[in-house]
């Protein structure tokens, strides 16, 4: 009967611990999945934070682009009209 009972202890400790480990292993686990979210969450607006750069950066360097034009275009007219100055 004493040997029983030992055994029935012996059992429920093992069980308890079990049972310990299991609830250690989830609240691990679910912290990882938490961080992970986060490093997600930090991955995400970082990639919409260079689409937004991306944007402005392609906006300036068309109206740079536009602005190089003009002044091509400015000093080509200058060189004609100093030309035509010029032969006169």
């Amino acid at each position: 009967m004493k040997r029983q009972k030992l055994q029935v202890r012996n059992a429920e400790n093992r069980l308890a611990g079990q049972s310990e480990l299991l609830c250690i292993r989830m609240q691990n686990t679910w912290n990882a999945m938490s961080d992970a979210y986060k490093q997600v969450e930090i991955a995400v607006e970082s990639i919409l934070a260079k689409r937004v750069e991306v944007a402005w950066l392609s906006r300036e360097l068309g109206s740079f682009a536009e602005l190089i034009c003009v002044k091509i275009y400015f000093l080509q007219e200058l060189a004609l009209l100093n030309n035509s100055y010029l032969c006169v």
